[in-house]
């Protein structure tokens, strides 16, 4: 009886491929790691970009001594809403005026920012969270606060 032999052309394939397979699949895992990681890095930077224009806006009238209240604007508050960036200013922790519409197709103001964004940022912190649900629909959010002449933080800007 013949005893089969294990064929080295075989062997150094599966010594050259087997490597190369797991190196191609590394890669392949780390390029979509980092590619995620950039776009939501870009996207948070947008956010906040309108989420400052919104703050600047809300307060310019504030810090300059014309307005003692923020005041109601929601033909500020669509301008981006065609790019799919919905923008809220609250009073407190109520909306104000936003161009997130509910599930009738009305603007969602006079309701509550989502437990614990508040808090956080009535302190003068900003809140950034990938996940809060607004009128039932799920939003990569970014909060500034929104400060008086005094900076006393009055409001958010969403």
């Amino acid at each position: 009886m013949k005893k089969k032999s294990f064929n080295m052309n075989l062997m150094m394939l599966m010594f050259s491929m087997i490597p190369l397979v797991i190196a191609i699949v590394g890669m392949t895992i780390m390029a979509l790691v980092v590619c995620t990681n950039n776009l939501e890095k870009k996207i948070e930077d947008q956010l906040k970009v309108a989420a400052q224009g919104l703050k600047f806006y809300t307060e310019y009238e504030l810090k300059n001594g014309t307005a003692t209240e923020i005041s109601y604007d929601s033909q500020y508050i669509d301008i981006l809403k065609c790019n799919d960036v919905d923008l809220t200013v609250f009073v407190g922790d109520t909306r104000l005026c936003t161009s997130v519409l509910n599930d009738n197709g009305q603007r969602n103001e006079g309701t509550q920012a989502a437990e614990g964004i508040w808090p956080k940022v009535s302190k003068g912190e900003t809140f950034v969270n990938d996940n809060t649900k607004v009128a039932g629909k799920d939003y990569y959010v970014v909060y500034l606060p929104i400060t008086d002449a005094s900076n006393k933080v009055i409001g958010l800007a969403f």
